[in-house]
């Protein structure tokens, strides 16, 4: 892909930059840029820019839907990001001349995601190197800050928000088949929110991104974007512990249910019926993602924890196949995240009758550890307690009262 910006920009000459045409100076010993006059094609691996003399604003336009769209949002390298970052200010603010100041210094890492219609793709959530920060939450008040100051003044945060809001989304509610589309959608409907939310800043309302109006389709289904980032939002904070977790035990899957039920109960206040049956099959395609995330890791790590002619014993081997603590018994996994999925987190009653069959129910596993008797007690008290804080934690101090448990 090629898009076309203003004239004589400068940058940093870094591996895999070259001039294919038009005039491109040596760079400058002290500062490292690189002079790029107009009809210049700068190329990495990964993105082509084509510089030309005074665009319209029309191209400008174009030029900020190209980059948003680039490579129909395959992630791109570092090198890349900075080319995008340059462009989309320049861009953005019309200038002749952009030094090298603001380059957006991000990494990031890959993921797998399984879709709620079974199919898999993958996604690359970026972050700031410099400072080691995400932008992954607080999604409408990121695109606030974005929106109240210039490009450069943080570029890398700028970069992150945009990059990481259409990838949440994606991973939630895209497939394979619709992600190169929603992907088009999602980048064109943030650029359009950022308008809305600049104006309503220009206008002095008191919350900018009260009332957006933008819309974006995903998947087929129609969303206010003010209303999908804040679903996206309440899917991130609930399942926030699984985000970057390896194995699975037990005690996993009784935390992924209450997750499970976290969200389920946010989206009954707050989204359509049918919207809500919508997040029912996210949520179990999310929980498969985790799953399918785990075995991919055992699989890599095979030759660090398979022992050739190994026998596991046979009361062990009912709940732990390996030497891994990964709960291996389907039936009993799925039960705990259920029973913790169907639970009324309203009524202290009903969370104190739910985690007694979750101690019931851990009690073998335990015993399958190899736990004494005279030391299950111990065991199993501490998986309550671990519950219990989870619980409170998502649920906040309502879900606390009335518990006779330490939390």
């Amino acid at each position: 892909m090629s898009v076309s910006i203003n004239t004589n920009m400068d940058w940093k000459a870094t591996p895999g930059y070259n001039a294919t045409n038009g005039t491109a100076g040596e760079p400058d010993p002290k500062t490292g840029t690189v002079k790029c006059e107009a009809g210049t094609t700068a190329r990495t691996d990964e993105v082509e820019i084509n510089f030309c003399a005074d665009p319209t604003e029309e191209q400008a336009e174009k030029v900020r839907s190209d980059v948003n769209n680039l490579k129909g949002g395959r992630p791109l390298d570092t090198e890349s990001s900075d080319i995008i970052a340059k462009v989309a200010a320049q861009a953005s603010q019309k200038t002749a001349f952009m030094k090298c100041d603001g380059v957006v210094k991000v990494s990031g890492y890959n993921r797998s995601v399984t879709a709620a219609d079974g199919s898999s793709f993958t996604i690359r959530y970026t972050y700031d190197r410099e400072n080691r920060l995400e932008y992954r939450d607080n999604y409408l008040s990121g695109m606030k800050d974005v929106a109240g100051r210039k490009p450069s003044d943080n570029p890398n945060a700028d970069f992150c928000y945009a990059s990481n809001i259409r990838n949440d989304i994606l991973s939630y509610f895209s497939t394979a088949s619709s992600c190169a589309g929603d992907t088009k959608a999602i980048s064109l409907a943030y650029n359009n929110a950022l308008k809305e939310i600049k104006q309503n800043i220009a206008d002095g309302k008191e919350n900018p991104v009260d009332g957006l109006k933008t819309t974006v389709t995903v998947n087929g289904t129609t969303w206010n974007f003010s209303e999908l980032l804040k679903t996206v939002d309440k899917m991130n904070e609930s399942f926030v512990y699984f985000d970057r977790k390896g194995n699975l035990d037990y005690s996993d899957y009784a935390k992924m249910g209450v997750s499970k039920a976290d969200v389920k109960n946010w989206a009954k206040e707050n989204l359509s019926e049918d919207k809500q049956k919508m997040i029912s099959d996210v949520l179990d395609a999310r929980t498969e993602t985790f799953i399918q995330r785990e075995k991919e890791g055992l699989e890599q790590s095979r030759d660090i924890w398979d022992k050739p002619g190994f026998v596991m014993p046979e009361d062990k081997a009912k709940y732990y196949e390996t030497h891994v603590l990964s709960a291996t018994n389907k039936q009993a996994r799925e039960e705990i995240m259920k029973l913790f999925e169907e639970t009324d987190y309203n009524s202290p009653s009903a969370i104190s009758n739910t985690v007694n069959k979750y101690r019931n129910m851990m009690s073998p596993v335990f015993l399958a550890l190899g736990a004494s008797n005279r030391d299950l007690p111990e065991y199993l008290d501490s998986a309550l307690n671990d519950i219990y804080k989870y619980i409170s934690g998502l649920f906040g101090g309502k879900t606390a009262k009335g518990l006779n448990v330490s939390v």
